[in-house]
């Protein structure tokens, strides 16, 4: 048996020795058992860091995206306020050419 309380009878140096061997041991027990989940761990590491680079890139590609609509949303914008300013314009010329009419038939009179 090597338990330190029995090896404690014989030597007081050996108990320290059985202490150390049972704790190296113990050690290699629980270094087995954690060296698959530090692989895991690595893995699931690097697969996060490879979704984040995606996830950038995608978040890049969308304040792109969101730029190209800004800027279209500007042109709509004008564009709005430029078909208003020229409808305004057509209805101003329409009753001008109106009068303009009127006033040559009524000169023509």
């Amino acid at each position: 048996e090597f338990d330190p309380a029995v090896v404690e009878k014989v030597s007081q140096a050996a108990k320290s020795l059985c202490l150390w061997c049972r704790a190296l041991n113990t050690y290699s027990d629980m270094a087995r058992e954690v060296e698959p989940k530090k692989a895991r761990l690595q893995a699931a590491q690097a697969a996060r860091a490879e979704a984040n680079h995606k996830l950038q890139l995608k978040q890049n590609q969308l304040n792109e995206v969101l730029a190209k609509i800004n800027v279209l949303d500007v042109l709509y914008k004008n564009t709005v306020k430029e078909r208003e300013r020229l409808q305004q314009e057509k209805e101003k010329t329409e009753q001008r050419l109106k009068r303009a009419a009127d006033l040559i038939a009524a000169f023509k009179d």
